[in-house]
């Protein structure tokens, strides 16, 4: 079945707000029970994560307000 470009749009904000909570969750896990290794490669990925998830928050952002407009339109 094929998605409208507006449920395309929700489909994807959709998922940009579950990847920011699971992204959320992952940095606020404790690393206290790795060995040494494990806690800097740990570590390691929350620095890139906190990146990845300031990108991605800016992208849901802006797509939440073009999901709203496509919306209003999509009212008229």
């Amino acid at each position: 079945m094929k998605h409208s470009d507006s449920e395309n749009i929700r489909r994807i904000t959709n998922l940009f707000g579950l990847l920011i909570n699971e992204m959320k969750a992952f940095n606020k896990a404790d690393l206290s029970s790795l060995d040494n290794k494990e806690r800097v490669i740990g570590n390691l990925l929350r620095q890139q994560v906190v990146i990845i998830e300031r990108d991605i928050t800016c992208a849901y952002e802006r797509i939440s307000i073009l999901s709203s407009c496509l919306d209003e339109k999509v009212g008229e």
